[in-house]
């Protein structure tokens, strides 16, 4: 998606660009103009308002003689510009000249009556109209600050979002860039930094839940931001709110019928130019393709938060748009309707609120697939509904940028699919709902550990489902394990168990490798902690960092801990694991630890007094009780002396506190991955627990929840 940034910085800088709404040449002319709208000057061939004022010499002369009087004649350059303008848009005249401009005026002046002279709603006219000059004023003033609003909405708001935005990814970028290059590791046990990390960058917004769903009823439900993207998404509601808050300036108006009227209009245009101001960075935040994780160092899930809080934003927009304006044209609704822009206007307004009402957490938690489709299928429509809101009206620089956001990461997404090609994968059952899908990797393809892919299955109803799965990366072939759950997954699975073997081929699209790698490499330890599934990103770093051929991380410390809660998760891993153990050189600093949390020790290989009830308590290493556990010829004997096997609950608290002791001055790297309760206690117990480390200390989550 680095060819969204220059899109998006173009769509600003149009805007910013283009003429102004408040132009004080086109000020001029509307208010001179104005009173062509209260003459009649029928019956004449044309019908519009436009095409009256540019064809019938009457009326043009009036407008021609009111800009070269109005304010001594000052606008009256400009006021031909946009005259010039408007007669070429709406009135069917593209060949107006200045020269014409000018005898029109001096012709009209010889044949002018005055206003008071004639009736205005009886009498049709003939000549050109001598304008109060006092009344023309003060309409240039009411139109001057009712464009105004215009133009503070689509470039003042838009630059402080954007700036807002852009400022809050530049930090994220920087901080990223220090991890990258090992710098974040200089900083040792700043007291005032860690007090920031404590309270601010690292805890969940109250209590401990994160990436668990918050609520009650188990219905009502939501996923909390972290503290710092509180903070974020509040200064950018702060923002604005200011913005929708100030400068209603309606004194001097005359245009509408009373100060309210002319409020909630300044409301409603405001209002709808501040909705479609944030519609590119809606689309670029819900992308799969963003360069911006990879600069930031953000995950996807955090990119979704924002996207979520913005689209919220829109839509409340829109809502308090539409109201306003139906409000204002309370009296003329049928009408209303009967031209397009209202129409779709509506359409619009509806399907956005549809979007999020159907992305609230308890929908997309209980109902994932009716989510998925519900937001496609509107999204489309609502693309299509705002197009035909706008065509007319103007704006659409920010629905093109938004339309080319979306259309390019969908064609990125096509080309990452064909680049891979559609390999046959071989799916077997190895667990209790458990599937291992393997599939032949072409040496083209790159790939970092806790990269994520999403995979396409080769069935005829939902081939063109996708979900995210992090591989396990080898040099021939890639690894997925895949949890079962409703819809797809649960589909193959049921397919698979039916054979005789378990196993079933299919063919499948690889779409990926998203998301950024942790620098680990950079720190002196790294501590990997994965709970059940979450294994293969935990295990593809640990992996790497102790098969690179580096010197500098030589004598880096790595330890594994792998928390899951029965035999059948290990037995399907146990290949992994016996390649970490064949490929980790002796003299590397590696620990491997897995609890097991449901099982009891084999009482032939334990002592009784090993079968006390010690709930939540590490029992001791019995690795000779698994012999008999094996998976494609592969035993639980061949890493007895390299996996040290406990049962019980692990002390994740003893496990961090432990590792920011031994570390003393040393960094510290941590990657968590597994289920949502598994990984709220670690950031909160590393948060609660940093000034025990003299040694930077690093939290990535590598979870991705949307």
């Amino acid at each position: 998606m680095l060819q969204f940034i220059p899109v998006l910085l173009a769509s600003l800088l149009f805007t910013i660009a283009q003429a102004k709404y408040s132009d004080p040449g086109a000020m001029a002319l509307y208010s001179c103009s104005y009173f062509s709208f209260l003459f009649d000057y029928t019956p004449i061939t044309k019908d519009t308002y436009w095409e009256i004022n540019c064809h019938y010499e009457p009326a043009f002369q009036t407008i021609a003689i009111c800009l070269n009087q109005f304010d001594d004649g000052s606008y009256a350059e400009r006021g031909f510009h946009a005259l010039q303008e408007s007669c070429s848009k709406y009135g069917s005249l593209s060949n107006l000249t200045q020269d014409y401009f000018e005898d029109q005026a001096k012709n009209g002046s010889q044949y002018l009556i005055q206003a008071d002279s004639f009736n205005a709603t009886a009498d049709i006219l003939h000549n050109p109209v001598q304008l109060n000059l006092t009344f023309v004023d003060l309409y240039y003033k009411s139109y001057v600050q009712f464009y105004w609003n215009f133009d503070f909405s689509q470039d003042t708001v838009a630059i402080v979002l954007h700036v807002y935005v852009v400022g809050i990814l530049l930090m994220f970028v920087l901080v990223n860039l220090m991890k990258k290059f090992g710098l974040i590791t200089k900083f040792k046990g700043n007291r005032v930094i860690n007090a920031f990390r404590r309270y601010i960058s690292l805890p969940a917004l109250v209590g401990r839940k994160h990436t668990e769903a918050a609520g009650f009823w188990k219905v009502f439900t939501t996923l909390l931001p972290t503290r710092l993207d509180f903070f974020i998404i509040g200064g950018y509601l702060v923002a604005y709110i200011v913005m929708m808050s100030v400068h209603y300036n309606v004194a001097h108006d005359v245009i509408f019928l009373n100060k309210t009227e002319a409020r909630i209009r300044y409301f409603a245009d405001r209002t709808g130019i501040i909705a479609f101001v944030q519609l590119p960075l809606l689309f670029l935040f819900g992308g799969r393709n963003n360069i911006l994780s990879f600069c930031t160092g953000l995950n996807f899930s955090s990119f979704i938060v924002y996207h979520k809080w913005i689209a919220r934003i829109m839509v409340f927009n829109a809502i308090m748009h539409s109201a306003a304006w139906t409000w204002l044209e309370r009296d003329y609704l049928p009408e209303m309707f009967a031209d397009t822009y209202w129409k779709w206007g509506v359409v619009a307004t509806i399907v956005c609120s549809l979007m999020v009402l159907f992305s609230f957490h308890c929908v997309r938690n209980t109902m994932y697939e009716f989510f998925l489709y519900a937001h496609i299928i509107l999204g489309c429509l609502f693309v299509v509904g705002i197009w035909y809101h706008c065509i007319e009206l103007g704006w659409m620089q920010w629905v093109y940028a938004s339309i080319a956001i979306w259309a390019f990461d969908r064609l990125i997404r096509l080309v990452r699919i064909a680049y891979y090609g559609f390999p046959k994968a071989t799916i077997q059952v190895v667990g209790e709902e458990t599937m291992k899908v393997s599939f032949p990797k072409p040496s083209r393809w790159k790939s970092n550990p806790a990269n994520h892919i999403f995979l396409y299955f080769g069935d005829k109803l939902r081939f063109f489902q996708s979900h995210p799965f992090t591989p396990v990366i080898y040099d021939d072939k890639i690894v997925v394990y895949i949890k079962v759950k409703k819809g797809i997954t649960k589909k193959i699975y049921e397919q698979a168990v039916k054979t005789a073997n378990g196993q079933i081929t299919m063919r499948v699209g690889v779409e990926g490798p998203y998301g950024h790698s942790s620098p680990l490499h950079k720190y002196d330890r790294a501590l990997l902690v994965a709970g059940g599934n979450g294994i293969p990103g935990p295990f593809d770093h640990a992996f790497k960092l102790v098969t690179d051929k580096n010197p500098t991380i030589a004598s880096q410390k790595v330890k594994l801990v792998w928390i899951s809660q029965s035999f059948h998760t290990i037995k399907s891993f146990l290949p992994e694991l016996v390649l970490l153990k064949e490929k980790c050189p002796q003299n590397k600093a590696l620990e491997v630890q897995i609890y097991l949390t449901r099982e009891t020790p084999i009482p032939m290989y334990v002592s009784e007094d090993d079968f006390k009830d010690t709930v939540n308590k590490e029992k001791e290493s019995v690795s000779d009780s698994f012999s008999l556990l094996e998976i494609d010829n592969v035993s639980v004997d061949n890493i007895k002396d390299f996996v040290h096997f406990s049962f019980g609950r692990p002390d994740l608290k003893s496990i961090i506190v432990d590792e920011f002791t031994e570390a003393e001055d040393c960094s510290v790297g941590i990657v968590t991955c597994g289920p949502t309760k598994m990984v709220d206690e670690i950031r909160e117990l590393v948060a609660h627990n940093l000034n025990k480390c003299k040694g930077r200390v690093d939290l990535f989550e590598e979870l991705e929840l949307w």
